[in-house]
């Protein structure tokens, strides 16, 4: 299984350049996050990007886009952390199994006010009179862009860096591909994803860098 996601140069002053070859291993931490605190006035909210996926549905990550990935997988472990005060914030972190495990993170004002439609209601019933909250073992699928919140290749790790409560979910695999958005305006090559052999020596801006690792 092949899973794509975009490679951060926010450790660049710390670590230097990632010594990323095509081939070589490397593992990371797998990361995304909605904040759905700002649509949520007091009364619930429905998960606009996320679905509810029948039982009989295949776990697995698909790339869709230069930075998207449409996942299908097994909510394997669910941590809630609750706000306090006026201004709350509560935050679940969720394990998606997908073939690789992804790390998850929502936020919104109250979590017990949030919920999930099934992405295939039943019958005559529009789907968000199904939405129910998400629970460990539930198959949830929808559009994520994933990042790198640790990498390791070459020798250079930023999974030291982690704070000590961040989740522990890495994804070996090997360098299938290594991608460059180009986003230099000036470039005839702007818009475009271009394959690269390595990372450049400096900081990414403005180009947004995409790896590919095969998962072992």
């Amino acid at each position: 299984m092949d899973i794509s996601f975009e490679l951060s140069d926010r450790y660049y002053e710390e670590l230097g350049p990632w010594p990323v070859r095509l081939g070589q291993p490397a593992r990371a931490q797998l990361y995304t996050f909605r904040d759905h605190s700002l649509a949520q006035h007091g009364g619930r909210v429905l998960l606009p990007d996320l679905a509810l996926a029948p039982a009989e549905a295949p776990v697995g990550a698909r790339r869709s886009g230069p930075l998207g990935t449409a996942v299908c997988g097994l909510v394997g472990e669910l941590r809630r952390h609750r706000g306090e005060g006026p201004e709350r914030r509560d935050t679940a972190t969720i394990r998606l199994e997908c073939g690789a495990p992804i790390c998850l993170e929502i936020q919104a004002r109250r979590w017990d006010h949030v919920d999930v439609a099934p992405a295939q209601p039943a019958p005559g019933l529009e789907a968000w009179r199904m939405a129910r909250p998400l629970r460990v073992a539930d198959l949830l699928s929808g559009v994520l862009e994933l990042q790198e919140v640790a990498f390791e290749a070459g020798g250079v790790s930023s999974f030291p860096l982690l704070d000590d409560r961040a989740p522990n979910y890495p994804v070996s695999g090997t360098v299938a591909r290594l991608e460059r958005l180009d986003l230099d305006p000036a470039s005839p090559s702007f818009g475009v994803l271009v394959e690269v052999e390595e990372p450049p020596s400096t900081l990414y801006w403005p180009h947004r860098y995409i790896v590919t690792l095969a998962v072992s």
